[in-house]
């Protein structure tokens, strides 16, 4: 029942996420809905978006073609961007997906870096975990990731077809199999499901 009801929050999410893109390309001025054409300049973005809100209506767009991430306020005007293309803290390979927690913090799933990085609303870097692997804590490619209500982590791995939940510091909490396995095919002390999901969060 546990794991079915963070599944059902995770899909939740992802309806949640394109209910906001189609609201932010529909409903906001014309000059809003450019700034997430395909580009590259600063209020451009060239592949995705991958977009969350903050705690206080700041809008965030994670730009995977750009390696950028660029924060928008509620009305759709430009405020900041960070990143650039490379593997330090800050840079980023293809950062797919972007959310925040109930604190403000920003998550941003670096799928070619495989790891996630942690950052203020300002874009200042905090933390990082994460690396090439299959194990707990390592990624393979993250595709998608969100927050809970309570704060904790959870990230869609593509390559290791598992979610894992952290805390906010990055500590692993728990895994789960989001790919069919063979009959005794869990892994690792981790629960497995039949549910296939590709992706998941803002």
């Amino acid at each position: 029942m546990r794991l079915y009801k963070q599944l059902s929050f995770l899909l939740l999410s992802s309806i949640l996420s394109i209910a906001i893109f189609s609201s932010l390309n529909g409903m906001l001025p014309r000059s809003y809905a450019q700034t997430i054409s395909p580009g590259g300049e600063i209020g451009d973005t060239s592949v995705g978006p991958s977009i969350t809100l903050d705690r206080y209506g700041s809008i965030y767009v994670a730009d995977s073609g750009s390696h950028k991430i660029q924060k928008f306020n509620g009305a759709g005007s430009f405020i900041s961007s960070w990143g650039s293309n490379g593997t330090a803290n800050g840079q980023f390979t293809g950062p797919l997906s972007i959310t925040s927690d109930i604190f403000g913090s920003i998550y941003v799933a670096d799928s070619g870096s495989h790891k996630i990085q942690k950052f203020n609303g300002a874009g200042s870097f905090i933390s990082s975990w994460g690396s090439n692997g299959t194990a707990n804590g390592q990624f393979t490619g993250p595709l998608s990731i969100t927050s809970d209500p309570t704060g904790k982590i959870l990230v869609a791995d593509s390559g290791s077809h598992k979610i894992q939940q952290f805390n906010g510091a990055g500590k692993f909490l728990a895994g789960w199999v989001y790919m069919s396995k063979p009959p005794g095919g869990s892994r690792g002390g981790e629960s497995s499901s039949q549910s296939s999901i590709p992706g998941l969060g803002l």
